[in-house]
């Protein structure tokens, strides 16, 4: 992964971002909420580079209804995907049972940042042992990879819906 610009991060942000290392940042929000953000290399989907993107609570608290979160991880993402010409993959955390809420709230962040139609993201949800797993990817239009991500992206969603795991 291409370093991100931290300067250009903070300038973007509402919140103070800490670099802990290159794809790991930390802010606190004025609610005291801790978030983590990652972006760690996964498997290339459609021969492009992968990056997993998490967002973690790191202290559990109940987080209030706050948009500067929003805009402090969408100035890290912007950034990622400036610098980078990869593929970031979002899996929603399950431990709760609230998933769902998750991938709804992160597909209307993204497409809110979306105005110029960069990006395509694409979502689907895997049930698995009674489990609803959503995912998804974000890739911007002009990867040279793009509809390689898009068919392996698909083709792995109707792998599964089939209930046919190779």
């Amino acid at each position: 992964m291409n370093k991100l610009n931290y300067s250009r991060i903070q300038a973007a942000s509402p919140y103070h971002v800490e670099e802990i290392s290159n794809g790991i940042y930390l802010f606190e929000t004025e609610h005291d909420v801790l978030y983590k953000i990652e972006l760690e290399e996964d498997a290339p989907i459609g021969d492009c580079e992968t990056y997993q993107f998490y967002i973690n609570n790191i202290r559990q608290v109940r987080a209030e209804h706050d948009t500067k979160v929003k805009q402090t991880v969408m100035a890290i993402l912007l950034e990622f995907f400036r610098v980078n010409a990869s593929v970031v993959l979002y899996v929603c955390d399950t431990s709760d049972g609230r998933q769902r809420k998750r991938s709804l709230l992160f597909q209307r962040w993204f497409q809110e940042y979306n105005q110029n139609h960069q990006f395509t993201i694409l979502f689907g949800c895997i049930r698995d042992e009674k489990i609803d797993n959503y995912v998804g990817i974000i890739v911007e239009r002009n990867n040279p990879q793009y509809q390689s991500v898009i068919d392996d992206f698909n083709e792995t969603l109707e792998m599964f819906h089939a209930n046919k795991p190779e």
